[in-house]
């Protein structure tokens, strides 16, 4: 029962960040409203939970994410037509990109098959969700700092502001190796 709760709060999290970089990047037409962004990641998050549990085909299943997507830039971001559909595609690509990116990464670190990593609730799961969502959050932060520079002070405080993830990750590992190397053998995890 954990390992879905552990998912779905995962899966609101990559939804959140699909919506925000969305908006960002973008930009927002007046008749959008936090309660807009709030309604798609539901609509992300139930279309997630349904297609993994339903579709086997992997081509619909991207394609029904990257299709909401497109309705709300449609309906609620600026932008062509071409750059809503490259936004959307490049975010589920990035996503991707850093979930695959990821689980190598970790798989060689733990010694583990990528497929059990990526498919059963073991620790090694739970820090590929957390370890995975960072990186998508840096580099999708990194790509909407850096399209909207300006001036080379802008660019001083973006270097910044994206040191704060940084620091956030190197914190998380240090964290994560004092879990993984001195665990209590009484607690159940």
């Amino acid at each position: 029962m954990i390992e879905y709760l552990i998912e779905l709060v995962a899966t609101i999290a990559q939804n959140s960040i699909i919506i925000y970089f969305l908006t960002a990047y973008l930009g927002t037409n007046k008749k959008y409203t936090p309660l807009h962004a709030l309604l798609f990641i539901l609509i992300l998050t139930i279309e997630a939970t349904i297609v993994n549990l339903l579709v086997v085909v992997d081509g619909i299943s991207i394609l029904i994410p990257i299709t909401t997507m497109l309705i709300m830039s449609r309906l609620y971001l600026n932008g062509t037509v071409y750059k809503k559909l490259f936004s959307c595609l490049f975010i589920v690509a990035l996503m991707a990109a850093t979930g695959a990116g990821t689980a190598a990464l970790i798989s060689s670190i733990f010694k583990t098959n990528i497929a059990e990593i990526t498919t059963i609730a073991t620790k090694e799961r739970l820090l590929l969700l957390i370890i995975a969502n960072l990186f998508f959050l840096v580099a999708s932060r990194t790509i909407i700092l850096f399209s909207h520079i300006n001036t080379k002070k802008d660019r001083k405080q973006q270097v910044a502001v994206l040191m704060i993830p940084l620091f956030s990750l190197i914190r998380m590992y240090t964290l994560m190796e004092f879990v993984l190397y001195y665990t209590d053998s009484r607690i159940d995890y």
